[in-house]
């Protein structure tokens, strides 16, 4: 569905009392005939302006290859600035569909968890509003600061379908994101999994 239709259709779930709002973030879509590509971020903020209340995020962003991390997170800092306790973060490894047709070659799956694991600390770091020098295996940034951003929290969502990405989302972020099908995967092994992640950091399981 192309931007104008979206925004029509989101503006019509606020005023239906709608309360949250995912958009996917693609630079392919999945399919050729009648397909649409439109950017995700711009979106984003069209959509916020252009609604009162609904909170509206991204399911997913990959802050992996396609994204620098501190891009990721000056974005998400300007839209929870100018529109305040109605913005979240849905973050993920990402598709070779997005990444490699926009330059980049496609990772291993311990690699890429790697990088997602160094965006989430970097992207967490930065909204701080502190002086950051970071250098990790895949990423670097020196004397960074984000000078525009909120003082609220942002939520980050973490997306996955295997039990390290469920375990880093309980350590790590608001909340967990699967598309996994199968109800005793989701309620043997990744549950336990964010339960596992939300022990070690000290977080509340059910509120995640």
């Amino acid at each position: 569905m192309n931007p104008n239709d979206l925004l029509n259709d989101v503006i019509i779930m606020d005023e239906k009392g709608i309360q949250r709002c995912w958009t996917s973030d693609h630079y392919m879509p999945w399919w050729d005939s009648g397909a649409s590509g439109g950017a995700a971020w711009p979106w984003l903020g069209a959509a916020l302006a252009k609604t009162e209340s609904i909170v509206l995020g991204i399911g997913v962003t990959a802050p992996i290859l396609r994204y620098h991390p501190a891009v990721v997170a000056q974005v998400f800092a300007t839209l929870e600035y100018m529109f305040p306790n109605r913005v979240f973060l849905g973050i993920g490894r990402g598709e070779a569909l997005n990444e490699v047709t926009s330059g980049h070659s496609w990772p291993s799956n311990a690699e890429k968890f790697e990088r997602l694991e160094e965006a989430i600390y970097l992207i967490k770091k930065l909204w701080t509003g502190d002086w950051v020098n970071f250098k990790g295996k895949y990423y670097w940034v020196k004397d960074s600061k984000l000078y525009t951003r909120s003082q609220n929290n942002i939520p980050i969502y973490l997306a996955g379908i295997g039990k390290q990405t469920a375990q880093l989302a309980g350590e790590e972020t608001d909340g967990f994101v699967t598309n996994e099908l199968d109800v005793e995967v989701v309620r043997d092994k990744l549950f336990p999994a964010l339960k596992k992640g939300a022990t070690i950091s000290g977080k509340d399981y059910d509120s995640l």
